[in-house]
């Protein structure tokens, strides 16, 4: 199962370059400050472009390498090899960004975009609202507590068929059909891993609830709709995502159990059916909801803030007080790396979702 679920993080990789266009903010394109007058200029097009096209190469290279590794290596080797490959195919959307968004940089800087534009500057009216200020978004409770009580109801149903399990059973990681010796570690593996997953993405959740982040200016009403429709897709469908997750997940763990075990590949395919959907279904939901709100050609523009962000990417300011900011790939928040508080928490949890990721497949 470790092979089909790394192949499925291997093809998630290309939906989530795709959809990128449509969730990064309209004022920073491929990382890099942009006025509302030049927001439909030609070269921020060319730059999405190199950044499709050079994603493509990279992942037909990494992809024709995985193949050929399956063919000539030993299974494991090859599964070795796959996550390997994943790793340096996310990696690698790092370096593209930064490039791609250069000949935006530079025909910015040529032409003075920000010279003759109206900036408009942070502050608020109502006392302990800041302009500035992310909108609160709550989490979704019942969902995350269903994901729970569904991996909790299968490590029952494993317990109490516990006689009924085969002393025997297939090897989650292996797809050639070997056999396991029956133990608490392989047949409660997947739940173990199902708890520490939910975990996981429903610290996501609260990170995102509690510590929303906040714009770098005042942005535009239309820009802060735009955010907050965002935010509250991103909070439920997580949630959703997490539900289909821990039944997928549970669906597979239940395939050593009689009558599932006799029906392995149907079950197997709806386990990973629910893997995958849900995935591609969120990316879909989050760029109808990015596209739903027009730009406001009247809007006021953000200041040029391209000297904080490393890449493009990592805000990096030591004299701003916020420990999280507004992303400027994708949805959601990111730390000021400038910001020693900020980063002692993002490590803090780098090492939460190490240890919850790294235990339970140990003992699986």
């Amino acid at each position: 199962m470790s092979i089909a679920l790394s192949a499925l993080l291997f093809a998630i990789v290309p939906l989530l370059w795709l959809s990128l266009p449509a969730l990064v903010p309209h004022n920073s394109p491929l990382g890099v400050s942009v006025p509302v007058a030049h927001r439909n200029d030609p070269v921020i097009g060319a730059g999405w472009r190199r950044f499709h096209i050079t994603n493509a190469v990279v992942a037909v290279a990494l992809a024709a390498i995985v193949i050929v590794c399956g063919l000539v290596l030993p299974e494991q080797q090859a599964a070795v090899v796959l996550s390997v490959f994943i790793m340096l195919q996310v990696l690698s959307l790092m370096p593209t960004w930064w490039w791609a968004g250069q000949i935006i940089r530079q025909k910015k800087a040529e032409e003075r975009w920000f010279d003759d534009t109206r900036v408009e500057v942070a502050g608020s009216v109502t006392p302990g609202t800041p302009a500035n200020a992310m909108p609160r978004v709550p989490v979704p409770w019942p969902l995350y507590v269903g994901a729970y009580v569904v991996a909790a109801l299968t490590a029952l149903v494993l317990w109490l068929r516990w006689d009924a399990i085969p002393s025997s059973i297939p090897d989650p990681n292996s797809s050639a059909g070997d056999m396991v010796a029956k133990n608490v570690g392989t047949v409660f593996g997947p739940v173990f891993f199902t708890l520490g997953l939910v975990t996981i993405l429903l610290l996501a959740a609260l990170l995102v609830a509690f510590n929303p982040g906040r714009f770098r200016t005042a942005t535009s009403r239309s820009a802060r709709l735009r955010a907050g429709l965002l935010f509250e897709a991103m909070q439920q469908d997580l949630g959703w995502v997490t539900v289909c997750y821990s039944l997928g997940l549970s669906a597979l763990a239940l395939s050593v159990m009689p009558p599932f075990a006799d029906a392995t590949k149907a079950v197997t395919f709806v386990g990973v059916a629910l893997l995958l959907v849900p995935i591609v279904a969120m990316l879909a939901h989050m760029v109808r909801v990015g596209r739903s709100v027009p730009v406001d050609p009247d809007d006021a523009d953000g200041r040029n803030q391209d000297e904080f962000y490393r890449l493009g990417l990592f805000y990096v300011n030591k004299d701003d007080p916020a420990m999280f900011v507004d992303r400027r790939a994708g949805v959601g928040i990111d730390v000021n790396w400038g910001n020693p508080r900020g980063v002692l928490l993002a490590l803090g949890m780098l090492v939460a979702v190490a240890a919850l990721i790294c235990v339970p497949a140990f003992i699986w």
